[in-house]
């Protein structure tokens, strides 16, 4: 309605708003909220010249993650468990006392931090926290789904890093490059025999509620005619494997009054701290929010032994054409 207001043409609309905000905050432009969207103009396109670089891992991420962020940690004196589920926080006098384990085994700290996915919060208290604020708004926090095709194909169908696919189903197109696992992201062990000369590429379909209606072969089909249509070489291409996944909680709908539903990291229950892009960061639902929210918890957890250390990067410097045109503050975050 506001882009209306605005006198925006229709094709403007589909082929700039529509391509820009959908990515970027993968909700649809009619629940968007003006904020979210004024956020993602401001600080990606305005605030700063460098604003709009979107920077991709050079690695696969199973190792960035599960090998190089692991190894780190380690050396470093840190206990990384895996495949270790919990079960429930165990909630005494206002604090947690323990992290009870669906083996039964119960793990003790000063300070816990919760980094899970919104809808899971509740799954960890107890009746009496769940139904307390802010915990019994977290729920109320809509979600929107993301997917993800994965192509590999006998010949390359294009040498772009990436590409915006403008009024397509697909939306992003990522070159993971060269065999099985490409280059940016591991492909999962069932994948990992295929013949490491096919040429894999990842469209990326955000705001994908009507996506997750159809069948895999349906979309699959669809992204590939899409693909065809813009680089001759996809048409003479023989697509050797595909598959689809979509996360259907994958990120908070950024929707007007949202915000309010959001809660600080530092949780009423003293030494719990709470992390996720969907706490208040200032940030919508990305992964740049998702650390921000990090730091912010660390910050407390430090703060909580006697310690005061900025650990939240500084944003990029706000122009002075920005700060005058926007009243956006020089240091803010």
């Amino acid at each position: 309605d506001w882009l209306i207001e605005q006198r925006q043409p229709a094709n403007v609309v589909d082929r700039f708003w529509w391509v820009v905000l959908v990515s970027a905050l993968s909700e649809s432009l009619d629940r968007v909220s003006v904020a979210a969207a004024r956020k993602v103009f401001v600080d990606g396109f305005l605030a700063n010249r460098l604003g709009w670089e979107v920077w991709l891992p050079t690695v696969p991420l199973d190792e960035l993650y599960s090998g190089r962020l692991t190894q780190w940690l380690n050396s470093h004196g840190v206990e990384v468990r895996l495949k270790s589920g919990v079960e429930r926080l165990v909630i005494q006098n206002g604090q947690v006392s323990a992290v009870e384990l669906r083996n039964g085994e119960r793990l003790t700290a000063g300070q816990f931090v919760l980094a899970v996915p919104q809808h899971r919060v509740g799954s960890f208290l107890t009746d009496e926290w769940r139904s307390q604020p802010p915990f019994d708004r977290v729920d109320q926090l809509q979600t929107a789904p993301i997917a993800s095709v994965h192509l590999w194909f006998d010949c390359s169908i294009t040498n772009l890093p990436h590409a915006v696919l403008v009024g397509r189903l697909g939306q992003w197109l990522f070159n993971r490059g060269q065999g099985a696992g490409g280059k940016g992201q591991q492909a999962n062990s069932q994948l990992s025999t295929l013949n490491p000369q096919l040429f894999y590429y990842q469209v990326v379909i955000s705001n994908a509620r009507e996506v997750a209606e159809r069948s895999q072969a349906e979309v699959i089909a669809e992204v590939v005619a899409e693909l065809k249509a813009i680089w001759p070489e996809a048409a003479a291409a023989e697509l050797r494997h595909s598959r689809m996944i979509v996360e259907h909680k994958a990120v908070f709908s950024p929707l007007s009054g949202s915000d309010e539903l959001r809660p600080p990291q530092q949780s009423p229950i003293t030494n719990l701290q709470l992390a996720g892009d969907w706490t208040q960061t200032g940030w919508p639902a990305t992964m740049e929010g998702a650390v921000r929210s990090g730091f912010l918890a660390a910050e407390n957890v430090t703060q909580s032994f006697g310690q005061r250390v900025r650990m939240l990067q500084a944003d990029l410097p706000v122009s002075w054409l920005t700060r005058w045109w926007f009243g956006v503050a020089r240091g803010a975050n």
